[in-house]
């Protein structure tokens, strides 16, 4: 599941909270971020449902739905969680993912232009080698022509 950077500070505090506290956080209190001060009710209703979705994907949290929202608790793989670096940990190996992935797509198209480029050499070079081929069957005959001459000439 994606997210971006400005996600991580309130998915990690959210992780931290409910570790420090040793409670849930009810996601309402998502309203008060700085983020979604300019947001629509129902904007934020919409994001809260999002970072929900984010947590229980990578099953760091315990989420209970509730008819006025969502409450966000510990599980058992929380503090693992945040022991290997929580969402900024996540973000980075997705960045390193994502710049290895280009550049492996960089030297595969490197090497694309390179094979191109040799196959026309070779197309080049094969025309001229045919023509050199019967240049050298020509000097080949001339030789022997010349090699007969001279037996019969002694």
């Amino acid at each position: 599941m994606k997210f971006d950077k400005s996600d991580i500070e309130i998915l990690d505090s959210i992780i931290d909270f409910i570790l420090e506290h040793d409670t849930y956080i009810h996601d309402s209190s998502l309203k008060k971020a700085d983020k979604y001060k300019d947001y629509k009710p129902s904007e934020i209703r919409l994001e809260s449902e999002r970072i929900v979705s984010i947590l229980e994907f990578y099953d760091c949290a315990k989420i209970k739905r509730r008819g006025d929202g969502n409450t966000i608790e510990k599980n058992a793989h929380t503090k693992k969680f945040k022991e290997h670096g929580g969402f900024e940990n996540i973000y980075q190996d997705e960045l390193n993912r994502l710049e290895k992935l280009k550049e492996k797509e960089t030297l595969e198209t490197d090497l694309a232009k390179s094979n191109i480029e040799a196959n026309v050499l070779n197309t080049e070079n094969a025309r001229k080698n045919k023509w050199y081929t019967w240049i050298n069957i020509i000097i080949g005959v001339l030789n022997l022509v010349l090699l007969v001459l001279q037996l019969l000439k002694d």
